[in-house]
């Protein structure tokens, strides 16, 4: 089995990049087996209304062949991490886990303070999350956008 644990399928309001349905035909044409969506969309994937949503496209899409999972991504809120454990634990493996951004990302889905990232950490316990939480694991304080270049990707 080949899965592709990160991808970005986009859709919502920058379909202009990609699609659900594109993606998983792609996937189904390279051998891949299962893929496993990141959060950070326009909207953010981060209520149940959004989950619902994402969740018609990929039915719409219609390729039977590629298991889909979403992440939720998270945010500070103590109210929003307890609803998308509620949704994990009602819709999984369709949501297959949560997505912390420890730097900036799309809409709130930055938790870049250390006691904001415990805070999540600790509700998560509080509500006995058992499931996949991946990280993507940034300082904000080293961070220096201004001194990307989109000329010079190393940058």
């Amino acid at each position: 089995m080949y899965i592709d644990p990160h991808v970005h399928l986009r859709d919502f309001n920058q379909k202009h990049k990609e699609t659900v349905k594109h993606g998983l035909e792609v996937a189904r044409d390279s051998g891949v087996d299962a893929v496993f969506e990141m959060p950070n969309t326009d909207p953010p994937i981060m209520t149940r209304e959004i989950v619902v949503e994402r969740l018609k496209l990929v039915e719409q899409a219609n390729v039977p062949e590629v298991f889909y999972g979403l992440y939720m991504g998270l945010t500070a809120d103590e109210n929003q991490i307890r609803e998308a454990v509620k949704i994990h634990n009602e819709l999984f493996p369709k949501v297959i886990g949560m997505k912390l951004y420890a730097g900036h990302s799309v809409g709130n889905l930055g938790v870049v303070t250390v006691e904001n990232q415990k805070k999540v950490y600790r509700i998560l316990g509080e509500e006995n999350y058992k499931g996949v939480l991946a990280v993507h694991s940034e300082k904000e304080l080293e961070i220096e956008s201004e001194k990307w270049n989109p000329v010079i990707p190393i940058s």
